[in-house]
């Protein structure tokens, strides 16, 4: 198949554009649903990912399974964007797996979440943020 043509066939600039939004939302879905349908913490690592996943999220909230995993999935992408991972790098897995179980920082972020009775899906991210941030220099001054 050559280059200039999508997998259907389409080579103008509109077809090229929906395809990759089918493959953006896609992977937005498959995230979610695979996360949840084997209960497991949704990762996103990319920005763009991240973006589409925001642009969906809310039509999912009532179901409070999805609202949990979908409140996951900003915990764990704020944290990945702010930890340091030149820092963590040079920890020995076995050590760092030991001490990241021994913190349990996701733990706490979701105790603080339900105590401090935090909103984040009201566009305010700024809070949750803060609290990510504030357990990473805990996390950084208990540890190294």
């Amino acid at each position: 198949m050559p280059v200039d043509k999508t997998p259907l066939g389409q080579d103008s600039e509109p077809a090229r554009f929906l395809f990759t939004m089918y493959g953006l939302i896609g992977q937005v879905f498959n995230i979610l649903f695979t996360c949840t349908y084997y209960n497991l913490t949704p990762f996103i690592r990319y920005n763009i990912t991240f973006h589409y996943f925001k642009l969906f999220m809310h039509n999912f909230l009532s179901d409070k399974m999805l609202k949990k995993k979908i409140e996951d999935a900003i915990i764990t992408y704020i944290f990945y964007h702010r930890i340091d991972k030149e820092r963590i790098s040079k920890i020995p897995f076995d050590d760092y797996f030991e001490i990241t179980k021994d913190f349990n920082f996701f733990y706490k972020i979701r105790n603080e979440i339900e105590s401090k009775q935090l909103n984040i899906f009201n566009g305010k991210l700024n809070k949750l943020i803060k609290l990510i941030e504030d357990n990473i220099t805990v996390f950084y001054s208990t540890y190294f």
